[in-house]
């Protein structure tokens, strides 16, 4: 019997999953090679219409075509490291900043309100 209830109940949470997909374009800006990186990707991946990955180290912000970007830079902490997004001032993509990124990203991009 706790089988047919365990299948009744993950029926009903697959058709969920595909009918909440949305319609958005994601880039995942992240190490396709470590655990994190490689979680991420396949939580997103059944739940927008693409899922474009790319290594921080090799980042190209000019060929990525994307609505949300979603950046994961663990090795943002070394001094003098390049933000793989490129300058502020020409990314105009939004952009949702996971873990320690944001202090990696606010002080040389200035954004306000990054600590607390």
């Amino acid at each position: 019997m706790p089988a047919l209830v365990l299948a009744s109940i993950a029926i009903p949470g697959q058709e969920a999953t595909r009918a909440a997909r949305s319609e958005l374009t994601v880039c995942l800006v992240a190490d396709p090679e470590e655990p994190r990186g490689e979680a991420f990707a396949e939580f997103l991946r059944p739940r927008f219409k693409s899922l474009q990955v790319v290594d921080p180290r090799a980042c190209d912000p000019s060929r990525i075509r994307a609505d949300v970007v979603l950046l994961d830079w663990g090795d943002g902490g070394q001094v003098g490291a390049k933000v793989p997004l490129g300058a502020r001032a020409s990314w105009k993509t939004p952009t949702v900043l996971l873990g320690r990124t944001g202090v990696y990203v606010a002080v040389p991009w200035r954004l306000d309100g990054w600590f607390g």
